[in-house]
């Protein structure tokens, strides 16, 4: 990652600046859905916040804030024995969303990654009868 920042031209950090913003933007909901709520699917922000549980904006928990992050990368696709070895190659096109031609895998890989959706990270709220 160095070595490319390192070698990148005005142009390429350029080209990547509406991805970063996508991203922080992406991050600072996580952390303002994380304070308002008590999610039992929160994940560690960084070393200072940790995961917001039992510090809410409001005192109490405003809302119920559920969150199913699949990682998309060689290792993660590989574990999930998806019937071709992965490779970076194959990585950085999967993460590519606008390709039409990848939606039975990333279909496959979402079915793939639900198990992580327990019954028990829903409220009563949530449960019908």
């Amino acid at each position: 990652m160095i070595k490319e920042i390192d070698h990148a031209t005005m142009l390429t950090l350029a080209s990547n600046v509406p991805n970063m913003l996508m991203q922080d933007a992406s991050w600072q909901n996580q952390v303002v859905l994380q304070w308002l709520s008590n999610s039992p699917t929160a994940t560690n922000m960084d070393m200072e916040m940790g995961n917001l549980k039992g510090d809410f904006i409001a005192g109490k928990p405003q809302l119920c804030y559920l969150r199913y992050n699949c990682a998309l990368t060689q290792d993660s696709l590989n574990a999930m024995q998806l019937g071709k070895t992965f490779n970076q190659k194959d990585v950085d096109d999967v993460v590519e969303m606008s390709n039409a031609g990848n939606r039975e895998l990333l279909y496959t890989i979402g079915a793939k990654a639900s198990v992580e959706i327990k019954e028990e990270h829903f409220s009563d709220t949530f449960k019908l009868g």
